[in-house]
């Protein structure tokens, strides 16, 4: 029997993919088994067997060359041109030591959602990093911790510390808001090729923690700069945070491999029907790639 499958899916980590369900794209998939069709899971190319879609879902800021399809492999790759997330590719409000800027600011990592995908992926697949780790827990450290520092506000540039600037891993930035008042109203647009939710979430903490949303709603028209930005990118799917200041939209963080959690399952229903139509579209776009694809009986 052939490894052949209508999907490929390039993760960094196959059992981290399969244990996080709350990978949009894991509930997505589901959508494949009730379609007759199968995809594979990889954390490396297969060169002896190729799909005519792939999809590559690797939960690193930089993804490695090794966690994506060579060039041409494949009819279709989506986000296979996506190789960054940096922020320094899309932060509009950085800082640095001698700007001139009155408000507040806020400390946030180059990485990705701190460091932590790439912290948890060095657990998972070095030996070394887990011993390393384990060694700075018995001398009473959090590894964690010390790899991915949390995102900080300050009243001002000035209260910043100057360990921050020699820091290479983070960036200082506006704190969009302008001012250190709740409620945040922040802004998110996700995506799958032409499937949109966009939505406004009002929330009960600086950060807009997900758990302290107040109230969402949707959105309609999807501002033209989060649309430069996700072709500037080449995002196929992912998402974009965003505060709108002035009329205008500022992009405060980009995703690649999106999240949704039970708990805004259940709170906004819009979230389901959005996820069932990523799954949706992905199976057209994947029966699309097949000439020979026939509907299978009932």
């Amino acid at each position: 029997m052939t490894d052949l499958a209508d999907l490929d899916v390039f993760v960094e980590h196959t059992p981290s993919f399969v244990a996080n369900r709350n990978y949009i794209l894991n509930r997505a998939l589901d959508h494949f088994h009730s379609a007759g069709l199968r995809y594979r899971l990889l954390d490396r190319a297969d060169r002896r067997n190729t799909g005519p879609v792939a999809f590559v879902h690797v939960d690193l800021t930089d993804v490695p060359s090794r966690h994506r399809p060579a060039a041409g492999a494949y009819a279709l790759s989506l986000n296979g041109e996506v190789t960054s997330i940096s922020r320094v590719l899309y932060s509009r409000m950085r800082l640095g030591p001698d700007s001139r800027y009155p408000g507040p600011v806020i400390v946030k990592t180059v990485l990705n959602h701190r460091g932590v995908p790439e912290h948890n992926y060095l657990l998972a697949t070095s030996r070394t990093f887990r011993l390393l780790c384990r060694l700075l827990r018995l001398l009473g450290h959090a590894p964690q911790a010390m790899r991915c520092p949390p995102y900080t506000l300050y009243e001002s540039l000035a209260a910043v510390p100057s360990t921050v600037w020699r820091d290479p891993r983070r960036i200082v930035e506006r704190f969009v808001p302008g001012q250190l008042v709740q409620p945040v109203v922040k802004y998110r647009c996700d995506f799958f090729l032409d499937i949109i939710l966009h939505m406004r979430g009002t929330y009960d903490s600086l950060l807009a923690d997900p758990e302290t949303v107040r109230e969402v709603t949707l959105v309609d028209t999807v501002p033209d700069e989060i649309l430069r930005l996700r072709t500037d990118l080449r995002l196929d799917f992912g998402s974009m945070d965003y505060f709108v200041v002035d009329g205008e939209a500022v992009v405060v963080d980009v995703n690649k491999t999106t999240v949704c959690t039970e708990g805004w399952l259940r709170m906004f229903p819009p979230v389901q029907r959005y996820i069932d139509q990523v799954g949706a579209r992905l199976v057209e776009v994947v029966r699309s790639q097949r000439p020979s694809f026939e509907p299978t009986a009932g």
